[in-house]
Parts: C-alpha cells; structure tokens; sequence
C-alpha cells in the first residue's frame, strides 16, 4: 500500500484486518459434493450455489473460527468487549442446538438472526458482524471450490452467484472499462451492467451519478436516487499498469469512502441480508 492509500484509514483497522485475514480453516472442514448437471441447471436459472448446492460445515469448526474472531474484535475494540462475551454466552452449548444454529447461519436468515438478536437483547450489528466474519473464511472455500465449474461470465445479476450477497465493491476495467461486482463474504468476482444498480432494478441512467475525492481519483463512488443504495469502485485505468489490484483490500482501506456515503444519505446495503431472498421477493 502506498501512503496515499492509506492516509484516510485509521492504522488500527488495517492491523485488525491483516489479523482477521489469518483465521483460516481447513478444507476438509468444509466438504462440497460434485457439481453435476442438475446443479448446474438451477444455478443458471438464478439461484446462487449457496441455496442449491449448499455445503457441509463442521460445526465446531464454526464455533472455533468464532472465538478467535471474538479473541480479536476484544483486542482491536476492547469498549466493545462486554458486548462480544455476552453474544458468546447467548450460542447455544448443546450439539444439537448448535448444529442447527449454523446450519440457519450458513442459509443467511434474516429471520432467524433478527428472533436470536431480540430473544437474547442483543446489539444486532455486533452479531451480524461477528457471524459475517465467521463465515468469510469457510465462503472463501466454498466459492474456490466452486469457481472453475461456474460461467460467471453468464450470471450478470445483482447479487452473489455463490452466496447469494449483496457486492460490495466494484470494479471498472483497464481495457474498456467494464464492470465487476466484488462480494467481500465470499470473496467472489462477476460481471455486470455498467449502467444500473447493484442493488435494485432501477436501470435510468438518471437515477445514477458518482462522486470522486481529489486526493483519490482512481475511486468513484456510485449511488442510486431509487433505492439509496452506493457502491464503491476503483477504476483500473487510473491505476498503474504494473499494480497488483486486491478488492479485499481496497475496500478496507476506503471506510472514507463509506462515511462520505452515509454522510450524504445513502446507504451501505452490505448489512442487508441476504441479498438473493429480495431478488425473489421482487
């Protein structure tokens, strides 16, 4: 990272970052069948893999990767510690209970989420955030897993074609500037109309603009009018040509960039979950 890159970002939230990126599982951990044809059938009929070929997590795995995420939220947010140990006293201790807590975890249920947050008293960002994290590293198997039997040159929809989430970052070629969408759950990359929403149906071109900041040109900020929504995007040509461009990382290091958003509006549509259960509700 270069000091531009990072002059906007707090120092502790890189460390935070690069220490959560080290939590990872085993493969075996986390077993995926073949992808046969049937599969493949309901996946191109819009219905991300996550829903119709849904993988099997060990479930103490699970609750291991959540403690050490736990471990490290204390450290890096130690005033957020009381609400941390209280999320960790509220999982449930029986196989059983817990076996079915992950299983509602890995479906990304909004409802369960919202009846386990207001049954418990819970701060219901800190759950969502620290079950987001959770999951990352065993979404980042699953779409490796999954990535050399999908055309995601084919998927084009506004949401994940592995698990279904909102993107949360997106990209603009070097070549001719075409679209990406980047999902930071699971850290999967798909094309996608340059002009329309992420994150609702809304296609006018009136509907959309962008904002850039002086001391970043190489970002731009997307929002909709309709729905409220933004998205970040780095534009590869205004990058050099010899960089090594990583979402992951360019999406932390532009919380600027989200607080600008926010600032004048809009709204971070990441926290909405899941993004495939509105796609069907529509």
């Amino acid at each position: 990272m270069s000091e531009m890159d990072v002059q906007f970002v707090e120092p502790h939230l890189l460390d935070l970052y690069r220490e959560l990126r080290t939590v990872t599982v085993p493969p075996e951990k986390l077993q995926t069948g073949p992808v046969v044809p049937e599969i493949l059938e309901t996946w191109q009929s819009g219905i991300p893999m996550l829903y119709c070929h849904p993988p099997q997590i060990d479930v103490e795995s699970f609750f291991e990767v959540l403690e050490e995420i736990s471990r490290i939220l204390k450290q890096y947010h130690p005033d957020r510690s009381e609400d941390v140990n209280r999320i960790l006293a509220a999982l449930p201790a029986e196989a059983e209970a817990r076996s079915k807590s992950v299983a509602e975890v890995l479906r990304r249920d909004g409802e369960w989420l919202s009846n386990f947050v207001s049954e418990k008293d819970l701060p219901e960002e800190m759950v969502g955030f620290m079950i987001s994290l959770t999951l990352r590293p065993f979404l980042r198997h699953f779409s490796a897993q999954l990535r050399e039997s999908l055309d995601l040159e084919s998927w084009r929809k506004r949401f994940c074609p592995v698990c279904g989430g909102h993107a949360n970052f997106s990209r603009l070629s070097r070549e001719i500037g075409a679209r990406t969408l980047y999902c930071s759950l699971c850290e999967t990359e798909w094309p996608f109309a340059r002009i329309g929403c992420a994150f609702c149906n809304e296609s006018d071109q009136k509907q959309f603009r962008f904002f850039t900041v002086d001391e970043a040109q190489r970002y731009r900020v997307y929002v909709c009018e309709t729905c409220k929504g933004y998205i970040k995007t780095i534009d590869e040509g205004k990058t050099p040509i010899d960089e090594k461009i990583e979402l992951f990382w360019e999406d932390v290091k532009t919380v600027h960039l989200d607080l600008l958003a926010m600032q004048e509006g809009y709204e971070n549509k990441i926290a909405e979950i899941p993004a495939y259960g509105d796609e069907v509700k529509n």
